[in-house]
């Protein structure tokens, strides 16, 4: 699925279905524990073809990662269509790099 919440895997997608099925390489396990919280803008999953670029889905994918301190603390990921990632943080303070974020509303921001 597409749930980062919990954790993640990294597998050889042979069908190109977007889904682990029987007999497909799993290469790694990343587990999630909740802390800190990650949301994401769209239940999709992150893949690739052969030659490097995204294989599905929109060409970025964007992870709000929580803090229980609060938006100061929280940081949003962006990974684009070569694979590709910004890190933000927020919130946004004047002469700031563009990265900063003005407000991360699935963080409480």
């Amino acid at each position: 699925g597409a749930n980062w919440s919990t954790g993640w895997l990294i597998y050889v997608d042979a069908d190109t279905d977007g889904s682990r099925g029987a007999g497909e390489e799993l290469i790694r396990v990343g587990e999630h524990d909740g802390s800190p919280a990650i949301r994401q803008t769209a239940a999709i999953p992150i893949s690739y073809q052969g030659t490097g670029f995204r294989s599905r889905g929109q060409p970025e994918t964007v992870f709000d990662f929580c803090d229980d301190r609060g938006a100061d603390y929280a940081r949003r990921v962006t990974v684009n269509l070569v694979g590709r990632h910004t890190v933000c943080h927020g919130p946004k303070s004047p002469g700031e790099d563009k990265c900063a974020v003005d407000e991360l509303p699935e963080c409480g921001g």
